[in-house]
This record gives structure tokens, C-alpha cells and sequence, in this order.
């Protein structure tokens, strides 16, 4: 399940990635949905902490947004729906 947040000035929709860079992490993926020129940005939990298909919905809007603030840019825009299912 997909989530907006407001944060850096934008609207940001966030989803979690099937790509991990450890099994013991759980990627989150931000994209800005009113500048695409803004690049997406990514965080990595811990599994304990994000866990199953419906986690987002779980996390409160200043969860998210303090997740948001631990991003890091990953450089480029691109479009959310083509990025790790």
C-alpha cells in the first residue's frame, strides 16, 4: 500500500521496495509527486521495525516524515510505478 506525506516542501508518495541491499532490511521508496524533477529518494529499516505488506499503513504521517528526513537522494528522477514492485 502506497502513502502521501508532505515533506521538503513537496507531496511525496511513498511504497516499500522489493529491493533490499540485506535480507534484514526493509527498503522505503519516496517519490515527489508535484515535481518530477525531484529524485526519489530511499531509506532502510530494519525488518523488525517495517514488516509485511500493510506496514505503512500502520506508521503514523511523523513516522513517515521522520523516515523521510533519514533519506537518502538516489540521484535522479524516476517514475514510482517501474521501481521495485
Amino acid at each position: 500500500m502506497d502513502r502521501k506525506i508532505k515533506a521538503a516542501g513537496d507531496t511525496w508518495r511513498c511504497r516499500l521496495s522489493t529491493e533490499a541491499s540485506a535480507p534484514e532490511v526493509q527498503p522505503i521508496v519516496f517519490f515527489c509527486i508535484t515535481n518530477d524533477q525531484r529524485p526519489y529518494r530511499v531509506v532502510e529499516v530494519s525488518r523488525e521495525r517495517i514488516a509485511g505488506p500493510d506496514a505503512l499503513a500502520e506508521l503514523s504521517d511523523e513516522d513517515l516524515e521522520a523516515l523521510f528526513e533519514e533519506t537518502r537522494s538516489m540521484g535522479y528522477p524516476r517514475d514510482y510505478p517501474s521501481y521495485g514492485g
